[in-house]
């Protein structure tokens, strides 16, 4: 079970149960494996959470603090990732437009993390080290009294 869907959202997504018991590898009784069914869950979320966690707290939180109708976008898309996960699990060709499908999703998710896209209500992540992560360097032949000397940030790397 996941933060933003369970095994009936991902189950909802196919034709009939058999269907899924074949994505799990549980044809011979017709049965899906809930285990396999939130291991994409979790990959799924997982998807999206990698993307977004650069702007906004995720899981519960995001949850319990974005309006109903970011939460549905988010569990939208991480339905679209989980099962395109379910789906490749089976070590075959996923088609085309299931692709498209997780490609979008994850395209969505990457600009909610730049904050071209807003979760309306959504806490955003409290500190900067996320948007603006430091990068250290020194030589060999140079001593600082601090290190704020040699902190370079994209901001102050776009000259180089």
């Amino acid at each position: 079970m996941g933060q933003y869907l369970v095994i009936a959202d991902l189950e909802a997504r196919f034709n009939s149960t058999a269907e899924v018991a074949y994505l799990t590898g549980q044809e011979a009784t017709g049965t899906p494996d809930a285990a396999r069914e939130n291991e994409a869950i979790v990959a799924g979320e997982g998807d999206i959470d990698s993307r977004i966690g650069r702007m906004y707290v995720t899981g519960a939180t995001l949850v319990s603090s974005a309006s109903a109708a970011a939460v549905a976008v988010v569990k939208a898309y991480a339905t679209d990732c989980a099962e395109y996960r379910l789906r490749m699990n089976l070590g075959q060709a996923v088609s085309d437009d299931k692709t498209k499908m997780y490609e979008r999703a994850l395209n969505w998710a990457d600009l909610v993390g730049q904050g071209k896209f807003v979760l309306t209500g959504a806490t955003t992540v409290a500190s900067s080290l996320g948007k603006d992560p430091i990068a250290v360097w020194s030589t060999w032949d140079r001593t600082y009294a601090d290190d704020a000397a040699r902190n370079v940030t994209r901001a102050s790397a776009g000259a180089f």
